[in-house]
């Protein structure tokens, strides 16, 4: 729901299914428990509830964690950041997702009403591009990279029937 814009249903259902508790006393502790805190807090954010989605923000941004250089702890930060309009802090989060080894969730990263408000800020885009550029890459050698495995994209050529 938070993807598509339904932040009122994407409420609805984090408060029914218990998510919304959990985040609100603050005892997110399961990766799982992470993601939903995160997608509750942009709920709130856009559906205008600020000040509690700001407050989660902090709450969220001052939690002891590993600041490593992946995409999702780097993209959480990034929109916790941005909920408490530390801009260019969040642009800078943004900026070192492209220094990931792992390739983010294009969704979250384009779509997060949480960025919307980069659309036009260059390393926003750049960061965008970087990732696109990742993904062509990839898609040009997975043909060797298959077949190297003796897998095929085709079913039909490979070996392994």
């Amino acid at each position: 729901y938070t993807a598509t814009g339904q932040y009122e249903s994407a409420l609805y259902v984090l408060k029914s299914t218990g998510v919304a508790q959990v985040a609100l006393d603050r005892t997110v502790r399961t990766a799982g428990q992470v993601h939903a805190f995160q997608g509750f807090m942009i709920a709130l954010w856009a559906s205008g509830n600020d000040e509690l989605a700001r407050e989660l923000a902090e709450f969220s941004y001052n939690e002891p964690r590993t600041r490593m250089i992946d995409w999702m702890p780097l993209i959480f930060t990034a929109s916790e950041l941005s909920i408490l309009g530390r801009d260019e802090q969040a642009v800078q989060s943004i900026e070192l997702i492209k220094d990931s080894p792992r390739l983010p969730w294009n969704a979250f990263l384009r779509d997060a009403p949480t960025f919307s408000k980069y659309g036009t800020e260059r390393r926003y885009l750049e960061t965008l591009q970087v990732i696109e550029d990742r993904k062509a890459a990839l898609r040009q050698r997975l043909t060797a990279t298959l077949a190297e495995f003796g897998v095929a994209l085709d079913p039909a050529q490979s070996p392994l029937k």
